[in-house]
């Protein structure tokens, strides 16, 4: 929120039932999970709150819990925040923030800006603004990457770092114990198995259109249902759907279970889907007056 306030909604009436706030900083991101409402603004201060009865915001952020390094201090809109049962994470630009109970863990920079984050127990999945890789076919020069997943298992954390065939940026993922799902710019998503991931070191790279066996890593497909260069902003899945949004407003529903390994890449069309997929696609303007179907 551009004025600070924390606004609760109720779904049914589209109303704003309770709203709250702290100071009038900008909210660059809110999460909610298990009954735990979080905000973080735009100089990276993070405030818990509790929903009470009767549609209640209280405030319930300790004294000196998640203080925030004068290195990332600085006023910036996109910030990004996750959180789980044991750590949160935050974002400033190129660095990822560690929190453990409130308490400051460590801060670290990756190669490029950070656009999106998806924290699952100890791992981080990161999608970054990368590098493209223009036209050199030259694996000998350093290109940075637009993906990575942290584990944080290990001390100090170890990252594998990825690079997708265009190394196009990554602006939304998501990340499961198997799999791991990138949206990038240029209408692509990628799917990765990730269920014998390895982190032999601290920072390891990888090109995901060759084999990676010594790190337990496999490009499955890259899905090209939607436009050509059409910026898939929001990606998600239940398990058996891929559901993935893109700047003009279309929604698409992928059969996940229908998926057939290892099929070359097609045009940005229907028929890259295989001939066992299916899809549903929409507009976000349609969808109030007819379903998809």
């Amino acid at each position: 929120a551009e004025n600070g306030y924390v606004k609760l909604i109720d779904i049914n009436t589209e109303k704003v039932v309770a709203r709250e706030r702290v100071n009038s900083n900008y909210l660059s991101d809110v999460k909610f999970k298990n009954d735990i409402l979080l905000c973080l603004d735009w100089f990276g201060n993070i405030h818990q709150w509790k929903i009470l009865p009767g549609h209640v915001l209280r405030n319930i952020t300790k004294e000196g819990s998640f203080p925030v390094p004068r290195l990332l201090q600085p006023r910036d809109i996109e910030r990004l925040m996750d959180f789980g049962s044991d750590l949160l994470v935050t974002t400033f630009k190129t660095h990822i923030t560690i929190y453990r109970g409130g308490s400051f863990v460590l801060s670290f920079p990756v190669y490029s800006d950070v656009f999106c984050i998806d924290l699952k127990d100890d791992f981080l999945a990161f999608g970054c603004k990368g590098e493209t890789r223009e036209e050199t076919t030259d694996r000998s020069i350093f290109i940075n990457p637009v993906a990575g997943i942290i584990n944080f298992k290990y001390s100090p954390p170890r990252i594998l770092y990825m690079r997708t065939k265009d190394n196009d940026p990554v602006i939304s993922l998501q990340l499961f114990s198997r799999f791991l799902m990138l949206g990038d710019v240029n209408g692509e998503i990628h799917i990765i198995n990730i269920e014998k991931i390895k982190f032999p070191e601290v920072e390891t790279f990888i090109d995901l259109d060759e084999e990676n066996k010594e790190v337990g890593v496999r490009m499955i497909k890259t899905l090209r249902s939607h436009g050509y260069r059409d910026f898939i902003w929001a990606l998600k899945s239940d398990g058996y759907r891929i559901f993935s949004g893109d700047e003009t407003g279309k929604i698409i529903v992928h059969d996940f279970l229908m998926f057939e390994e290892n099929n070359e890449d097609k045009p940005n069309d229907k028929e890259n889907l295989g001939e066992k997929s299916e899809s549903i696609e929409c507009r976000v303007d349609q969808i109030a007056a007819t379903p998809c179907e």
